[in-house]
């Protein structure tokens, strides 16, 4: 057991040091984010955010990156918010407090800067778990309208973090705050915060336990009309040069449908996170690239469909038929859905992302189509070696995942090998995925308005039936205690969901979760056949300096190979951002904006909505470094 935790964990710590979604140091976690607002009357918002920032085992990292965003699309219209952000300062009392700014290039929509705090020639001692850093800084930009109200409605953490821990803020205003919002979770998600009141001192508290690396935590609190002078978002036009014309569509396969799959694995989808990872970096870098930026606007997400009358995740249309989602609670399920694993992430977003590629990998090699290695060489100065080989392509897979294996492997003889960390990477292969992914998603008819140049689309009845399904799911693995995971005696569950937690944002929580199972004895600690290296113990900078080159060849050869206007088509909204300067890609604002927290209408904006995750102004993220 003690082996297979070893391996476990070194591969866990690669996935979160290139996997460009999450860009720290896989073991790193919050221990607590306390961010303190101040409005004054003038509408600047004064910030102060401290964060114990908790990092992982033999990290060597230098300090932490606070990303914050300086300007981004504001909601349907022709024009973007600027964040004017000034007054900057670090304190912390057990760690280098020295920081700099990086700013993202000026001729893109989505602008951040980059506080990089820390001392590029000291590391944190391994003997110190933990750093706090207290950052304060001012917001112009910040306040918004509605008319009957003024309000501060803002994405105060981002979904470009690790876990993040025991969340509080505490917003103070002219005249006292009248009313709250908050929500958490992914993008476009209307769940409440844990907590979120009016204190009888009239400022507002907010509170969330924890939340993941993709969940978005957004605030909003209302102001009496008339007390703040800049009350209004600083508006500019829109940054939109030329862009190509779009590639055509592809048709994909027109005979069979997906097939039923709910296997995953482990350590492996790990390990994979980082080569697959390359392909999507070099996606996230092209938007900076300055060489014919493709801007995408900005489509307001469309009301999905849904049986009407029947339980969430019901996939046959009960006497009411089919109407517009009515949005009910999705109940908890303690098994996966009967679809591919990667369709489920595409269902979950509109997009084909390395996450979704990650998670069909792993599910191809624990149902035994493939076998994934990692082996040293002869030369005890060389990388290891990534590899992958073909056990029986002759197992039932979906369309989208045979040609997976077939654009990997030349011929799918058993037997045949390949090496994964060559310089053709996973570019070509993950290009084909997130083509034949959505023609499967259209031939299943899971779509009544397919995902097309990063919209989300407008999921079928079917669709969302399933989409309840893949929520009910993430509700298990994010939330499951110990003692409430489900498996059969002698059943590799480990394995058989670590996909699902890939796509879900929560492998690091089920690999602890599960480890902690095995550990008492209570799951029987199975090596994974799908898996196998030289001594299942790794060495992490040398994995790590490996998989920076997987990154380059992949990004190179997927620049290569793709139009611009094709490679446009990663997770929306666009998000991708910079970091050439540190070779690192973080987190920007949603770029929803123009809406209120409370439902309202806001002129400027365009549209009337009511809040979610992802809603407000700001974002941004943090990583260490």
């Amino acid at each position: 057991m003690r082996r297979l935790a070893g391996g476990l964990a070194a591969l866990f710590v690669m996935i979160g040091l290139v996997w460009p979604s999450q860009a720290w140091a896989a073991e790193d976690s919050v221990d607590s984010w306390n961010v303190v607002y101040a409005v004054d009357t003038a509408g600047v918002l004064h910030v102060q955010e401290t964060i114990v920032w908790r990092f992982g085992t033999n990290s060597g990292r230098h300090g932490i990156d606070r990303v914050l965003v300086r300007r981004e699309p504001w909601g349907s219209t022709n024009q973007d918010a600027l964040y004017g952000i000034t007054k900057i300062d670090v304190t912390s009392p057990d760690a280098p407090a020295q920081f700099t700014t990086i700013y993202s290039p000026a001729d893109q929509r989505n602008q951040q800067m980059d506080v990089r705090i820390g001392s590029p020639s000291q590391t944190i001692p391994i003997g110190q778990p933990t750093a706090t850093y207290t950052l304060t800084y001012d917001v112009t930009g910040a306040m918004r309208s509605g008319g009957d109200y003024d309000e501060l409605y803002w994405d105060a953490i981002g979904d470009n973090t690790p876990v993040v821990n025991n969340i509080t803020i505490t917003v103070s205003v002219p005249g006292g705050v009248l009313d709250v919002a908050c929500f958490a979770g992914p993008a476009e998600t209307s769940k409440s915060c844990d907590q979120a009141l009016v204190n009888p001192d009239g400022t507002a508290s907010y509170q969330v336990a924890s939340k993941s690396g993709y969940d978005i935590m957004t605030i909003g609190a209302m102001i009496g009309p008339g007390l703040v002078s800049d009350n209004q978002p600083h508006l500019v036009p829109a940054v939109v040069p030329p862009t190509k014309p779009p590639a055509p569509r592809p048709t994909g396969p027109t005979t069979t449908s997906p097939s039923s799959s709910a296997d995953g694995g482990v350590a492996v989808g790990l390990f994979l996170a980082l080569i697959i990872g390359g392909a999507l970096v070099g996606l996230a870098q092209r938007d900076s690239s300055g060489d014919d930026p493709a801007v995408i606007p900005y489509r307001p997400p469309a009301t999905d469909l849904r049986f009407l009358g029947v339980p969430p995740g019901t996939t046959e249309a009960g006497e009411r038929g089919v109407g517009p989602d009515d949005k009910p609670t999705i109940p908890v399920a303690f098994i996966p859905p009967k679809i591919p694993v990667a369709g489920a992430g595409l269902l979950d977003d509109g997009s084909v992302d390395v996450r979704d590629m990650t998670a069909a990998l792993i599910s191809l090699a624990v149902r035994g189509v493939i076998k994934l290695t990692e082996n040293k060489t002869a030369n005890a100065a060389a990388e290891p070696v990534l590899g992958a080989t073909v056990l029986d392509a002759s197992l039932p897979m979906a369309p989208h995942e045979k040609n997976l294996v077939v654009n990997i492997f030349p011929t799918l003889n058993p037997g045949d090998q390949v090496q994964l960390s060559g310089p053709a990477g996973l570019a070509d292969a993950y290009k084909d995925l997130r083509r034949d992914l959505l023609a499967d998603a259209k031939l299943a008819g899971w779509y009544a308005q397919m995902p097309e140049d990063g919209w989300r689309g407008q999921r079928s009845a079917l669709g969302r039936a399933y989409e309840d399904q893949v929520q009910g799911f993430r509700k298990y693995l994010t939330t499951a205690e110990a003692d409430q995971i489900k498996f059969e005696e002698g059943e590799d569950i480990f394995s058989r969901y670590l996909p699902w937690a890939v796509i879900f944002g929560v492998a690091q929580l089920w690999t602890e979760l599960c480890g902690q199972l095995m550990h008492e004895g209570k799951m029987p600690a199975i090596s994974p056949a799908w898996f196998s290296d030289d001594q299942m113990q790794f060495d992490f900078i040398r994995l790590l300096d490996s998989f920076q080159r997987i990154e380059h060849y992949t990004s190179a050869a997927y620049e290569r190979a793709t139009p611009r206007s094709d490679s446009m088509q990663s997770r929306w909204p666009s998000t991708s951002s910079w970091d050439s300067t540190v070779g690192s890609w973080s987190s920007s604002g949603t770029g929803f904006g123009a809406g209120s927290a409370f439902g309202g209408s806001h002129s400027s904006g365009g549209f009337s909505s009511g809040g979610f995750s992802g809603g407000g102004g700001g974002g941004g993220g943090a990583r260490s470094w």
